[in-house]
C-alpha cells in the first residue's frame, strides 16, 4: 500500500511538474496596483538561448542595476477629455478601466508631447491596451489603438 502511494503522489507530482504556466485576469493590473519592474546587470558567463528538456535555469547570481515601477489608476483620474473617450460603457469601442501615467509609442521621442497616459481594459475573458492620450502643446489628444490578450 505505501509504494502504491508513493507511485500515486510521484506520478500526481510529475503532471503538476510540466504544466504550462496560466495567466488569468488576477494576473493583470488594474486601477489601484503598482508593479515594479526590475533590471538585472547582463552577466556574460550566462546563456541565456539555453533550453530544452530537463534544462535549469540558474539566476541566482544576478544583480540588479536599477528598478522602476508603474502605478495603474483610474481613468477618470487623467484628465477630463481621456475620461470621456475611455469611458467604461459598453456602447465605446475603446472603453477602458485603467491606466497608467508614461507611453510605449515609437514615435514619443519626436513629438513634443507633455503628461503621457496609455489606457487599458480588462476583464474577465481579455487584457487589452485601448489606446493613449497625450498632451500637444497643452491639448489633451486620445490616440485609439488595441492590442489585446485573451484568456481561457
Amino acid at each position: 500500500m505505501k509504494k502504491l502511494f508513493t507511485l500515486l503522489l510521484i506520478v500526481i507530482g510529475w503532471q503538476f511538474g510540466i504544466a504550462q504556466v496560466t495567466i488569468t485576469q488576477n494576473d493583470m493590473p488594474q486601477s489601484g496596483d503598482e508593479l515594479y519592474r526590475t533590471r538585472a546587470n547582463v552577466n556574460p558567463f550566462l546563456n541565456y538561448g539555453a533550453t530544452g528538456p530537463n534544462h535549469v535555469w540558474n539566476f541566482t547570481n544576478l544583480t540588479a542595476s536599477n528598478q522602476d515601477s508603474a502605478i495603474y489608476q483610474s481613468v477618470s483620474s487623467t484628465n477630463f477629455v481621456y475620461a470621456i473617450a475611455y469611458v467604461d460603457i459598453f456602447l465605446n469601442p475603446n472603453r477602458a478601466n485603467h491606466a497608467r501615467q508614461g507611453v510605449d509609442i515609437p514615435f514619443n521621442n519626436l513629438l513634443p508631447i507633455d503628461d503621457p497616459y496609455t489606457f487599458y481594459y480588462r476583464n474577465s475573458s481579455v487584457y487589452k491596451k485601448v489606446g493613449y492620450g497625450v498632451g500637444l502643446a497643452g491639448i489633451p489628444v486620445p490616440i485609439m489603438q488595441e492590442h489585446s490578450m485573451h484568456f481561457g
